[in-house]
C-alpha cells in the first residue's frame, strides 16, 4: 500500500518563522562545507543540475526590486517568500534580489528567481528555485516494485481534442500501450470510435 507524505501546512509555517530567527553562515562558508563532502563527479553532477536551474552566464545591468531583508516581511502568497528566503538567508541581507512569484508562463525581463519558465532556448533570466514546496513537493512511499504495478496512465481530464488527441490516436493501436477514455462502447473505447 503507498503512503503519501505531505508536509503539514502548521509544520512548514513555524519551521519558516524559526529559520527567520536562526543565525546563517555566509554562503561562502556554506559552500565549502557541502562540496567538501561530495566526489569529483558528485561536484560535477551537481554543477551541471544548478547550470540548469540557473542558465545565466554573464553578469547584466538590471534594476532590482527587493533585497533579502524585504523576504523577511512576507506578503500572500507567503510560501514563496518563505521558501526563497531558506536560501537567500545565507547572503548579505542587502543584497538585491528579484523574484516573480506565482505561476510564471513568461519569460522575466531581467533575471529573477521563480517557481516555473516556459520551455524556450532564451528562457535564462528565469532563474528556477523550488518553491511552494510544501504544495508541490509530495512523497510517495511504495511497497510495489516498479514492474509489478498495472500499465496505466488516467488522462480523465485531459483535453481530448487538437494535439492531445491526435497523439493519442496515434499511439491507441499500439500493443504496449492501452490508451483510452475510460467510456467503453460495444467492447471498445470511445477514443477508437472518434
Amino acid at each position: 500500500m503507498a503512503k503519501i507524505h505531505k508536509t503539514l501546512k502548521l509544520k512548514y509555517y513555524i519551521k519558516s518563522f524559526l529559520i527567520k530567527s536562526l543565525p546563517t553562515e555566509s554562503v561562502d562558508k556554506k559552500k565549502k562545507k557541502l562540496i567538501s563532502k561530495l566526489s569529483i563527479a558528485e561536484v560535477e553532477a551537481l554543477k551541471q543540475r544548478v547550470d540548469y536551474y540557473c542558465k545565466l552566464e554573464r553578469q547584466q545591468n538590471v534594476t532590482f526590486k527587493n533585497t533579502v531583508r524585504d523576504l523577511k516581511k512576507p506578503v500572500t502568497p507567503k510560501a514563496y517568500y518563505f521558501d526563497t528566503y531558506e536560501y537567500a538567508r545565507y547572503f548579505d541581507e542587502n543584497q538585491k534580489i528579484n523574484y516573480e512569484f506565482g505561476d510564471v508562463t513568461w519569460i522575466p525581463k531581467v533575471p529573477a528567481i521563480v517557481k516555473s519558465r516556459p520551455i524556450s532556448d532564451d528562457n535564462q533570466n528565469a532563474v528556477l528555485l523550488n518553491l511552494d514546496k510544501a504544495r508541490h513537493f509530495v512523497f510517495v512511499e511504495n511497497d510495489k516494485n516498479f514492474l509489478e504495478k498495472k500499465r496505466f496512465d488516467d488522462w480523465s481530464r485531459c483535453c481530448l481534442s487538437g494535439t492531445p488527441l491526435q497523439i493519442l490516436r496515434t499511439i491507441f493501436q499500439s500493443s504496449a500501450l492501452r490508451f483510452g477514455t475510460g467510456e467503453q462502447k460495444a467492447g471498445k473505447s470511445s477514443l477508437a470510435e472518434t
